[in-house]
């Protein structure tokens, strides 16, 4: 999780554009939002990087879409502002975005990239093995089914959440 203690929010982008993420104390809400915009969507050449970035990279999305959750706050795809679940996007041109419900993903208007394939051991991805085989020792080999439906963990996501 990206909290740090009571209403303490690190900021899922920390190592861009100079970022602490907080320190390792945390931002407050209004601080993170102040954040957001004063050091990560600063300029428009800083919104579109992030933007695809963030299109891109399944973690990333995970990360920052869990952190505007904590916030309760939601990004425009258009113009990456920041706003509350209550409040939906006005832009100058007159065009309205809806605000999505606080359920749906925090940054609206951006599909959630696809998962990374499972890394690759001696040339064999865990894609293309069967679910009772596994590359043990460079060897495939069967295990034995416990019953048990197996879970695969982000390791990307997972070092930027319980990093510091």
């Amino acid at each position: 999780m990206a909290s740090q203690g009571a209403g303490r929010i690190s900021c899922p982008l920390q190592g861009r554009e100079g970022c602490s993420g907080g320190n390792g104390k945390g931002l407050t809400k209004k601080y993170f939002i102040n954040h957001l915009g004063t050091r990560h969507f600063k300029t428009n050449d800083l919104k579109v990087s992030y933007k695809d970035r963030v299109a891109s990279d399944f973690s990333l999305f995970c990360a920052l879409d869990s952190t505007l959750h904590q916030a309760r706050i939601w990004v425009c795809r258009e113009c990456f502002c920041t706003h509350t679940f209550s409040k939906s996007c006005k832009h100058a041109d007159g065009v309205v975005v809806l605000a999505p419900s606080f359920k749906e993903v925090a940054i609206f208007g951006i599909l959630v990239p696809t998962r990374p394939d499972l890394s690759v051991v001696d040339n064999t991805s865990a894609v293309t093995l069967h679910s009772d085989e596994a590359v043990v020792d460079g060897a495939i080999s069967k295990m034995h089914s416990l019953g048990v439906e197996s879970i695969c963990f982000d390791i990307n996501l997972l070092s930027r959440v319980f990093s510091k």
